[in-house]
Order: C-alpha cells, then sequence, then structure tokens
C-alpha cells in the first residue's frame, strides 16, 4: 500500500489517477505471478482501494467515477463466487473440529467434500484471463478520469462524507446488528480507512492509532461477515439437524460482536 498515498505538491487529478493506474497494474502483477487464490486476494484488496477513489469522484458527483465504480463492481464480482467458497471450506473445517455429535461430524465432512470439489473443478486460468481482459480495459478507462478536477478542499470534504456514512452506518448496526447493517457498516469503515490513508500525508492527517482501529474494526467485521456466509450456505444445503453446529457459529460471532463493539 505504499505507493497509495497522494503525495505533497501533487495535484488530486494526477494523485488520484496515478494511485488508481499503480493499483491496476499491481492487480495485473498479481495475477500473472502469484498463486491463483493468493492472486485473486491481491486482486480483491486492490479492487476495493480503487473504488475507494472513485468514491471521492462520486461524492462530488462525478459520473465517470460513478461508470467506473460500477466497472469495478461487476469486475469484482467475478471472484467472489470462489473466495467465499474457500471461506466456506476452511470456516468449516475450523467449526467440524469442535463439534461433539458424529452425525454432525459426517454431515460436515460430506459437505467440504462436495465444496472442495468445486474447488477443484473451478477453471482458475479462465477466470484469470477474464479479470486480465478486464483490468487492462480499466487502465483505458482510467486515463481519462477523474471527470473532474478536484482540490484538496474538495478531497477534505470528501473524506468527511465517508467519516459521516461510516457513522452512520456504524450506529445503525449497533442498534440493529443484522447481518445487512454489519455489512454496510464493514464498507463504510473500509472505504474510509482508505481515504484516510491515501490522505495522509497532503490533506489530512490520520494517526497510526487510529487507522490501524479503522483496520482492525473492519477485520472483526470482515470475519463475522465470513460466518454469515457459512450460516447461509448451510441453511440452504445440510440438511435440518444441524444443532450444534449452528450453535456453536452463533457463539462465535455472538464473541466477535462483542469484540466489534469494544473497538467502535
Amino acid at each position: 500500500m505504499g505507493s497509495f498515498v497522494l503525495a505533497r505538491g501533487e495535484s488530486p487529478p494526477d494523485g488520484l489517477r496515478r494511485t488508481a493506474v499503480a493499483e491496476v497494474r499491481a492487480a495485473l502483477t498479481s495475477i500473472k505471478t502469484l498463486p491463483s487464490m493468493e492472486a485473486i486476494h491481491e486482486f480483491r484488496r486492490a479492487t476495493k482501494r480503487i473504488r475507494a477513489l472513485l468514491r471521492i469522484g462520486e461524492y462530488l458527483h462525478d459520473q465517470e467515477s460513478e461508470s467506473l465504480d460500477h466497472f469495478f463492481r461487476h469486475l469484482a464480482l467475478k471472484a467472489s463466487a470462489i473466495r467465499d467458497l474457500t471461506v466456506r471450506i476452511r470456516l468449516l473445517e475450523k467449526q467440524k473440529r469442535k463439534l461433539s455429535s458424529p452425525w454432525e461430524v459426517l454431515q460436515c465432512e460430506r459437505m467440504e467434500e462436495q465444496w472442495q470439489t468445486q474447488l477443484e473443478v473451478f477453471n482458475f486460468e479462465a477466470l484469470k484471463a477474464d479479470l486480465i481482459k478486464g483490468l487492462r480495459t480499466a487502465l483505458r478507462l482510467l486515463s481519462l478520469w477523474p471527470g473532474i478536477a478536484p482540490t484538496r478542499k474538495d478531497l477534505k470534504a470528501a473524506l468527511k462524507k465517508a467519516r459521516t456514512k461510516a457513522k452512520k452506518a456504524r450506529e445503525k448496526a449497533l442498534k440493529d446488528p443484522i447481518p445487512d447493517n454489519l455489512h454496510s457498516w464493514r464498507k463504510r469503515t473500509k472505504t474510509e480507512c482508505n481515504l484516510r490513508h491515501f490522505l495522509n500525508k497532503s490533506v489530512k492527517h490520520s494517526s497510526k492509532n487510529r487507522l490501524n482501529r479503522l483496520k482492525h474494526l473492519s477485520d472483526l467485521l470482515g470475519k463475522d461477515h465470513d460466518l454469515v456466509l457459512l450460516e447461509e450456505s448451510l441453511a440452504k444445503d445440510l440438511v435440518p439437524r444441524k444443532a450444534e453446529l449452528g450453535t456453536l457459529i452463533a457463539q462465535e460471532r455472538s464473541r466477535l460482536q462483542k469484540h466489534i463493539s469494544c473497538a467502535a
């Protein structure tokens, strides 16, 4: 994330474009050189940082930013299914070790086998080719972005708006911690964290402690979201006799949400 910073003396439009292009190039390198799952992880991280930058344009009503955000969202969705599958396999294996019911252990093993087969037959090369094509298109689109010329004052206002949205999402999630509210809070927190990092040197200083706290909070919310994905998959694919497993997941989510409340 070293290049993900607006430099002192750099104009906002140039800095936004340079940073977004650097993230796309880094994602392309990852996909071409890293093992499949690691490459997809790095691609998703880069996409989230780019979309945080695009939020600046959206907050300032730049149509070009809105169009690019839709493009990157669609591109990121291509990799989300396989990422979610690997997360489900990992979490189910972890929860399975805690089970005392032989019947439920057997059910978990059957689900793992089914999901592992899906992973093994997945065409990673086709996905990589699709992502590479999309990222190359993104490089062409970014050459004309942003469609406006924001000032540093505009950037400060965009960060304030991101902080306000994260605060509202936090209040809503703490009042009603349903999965959708928690997931929205996570996304808003990530955007604020990324923008604070980007603007840290030249527009609005954020302490290392503040940045670390936001990252820690988004990580906790991400772990809770992953458990929600597992719950939803088990509700669809596992026969109803899963009381012990359901209890274990509920306990883990309860523990996480206590940490989330403390970190908020």
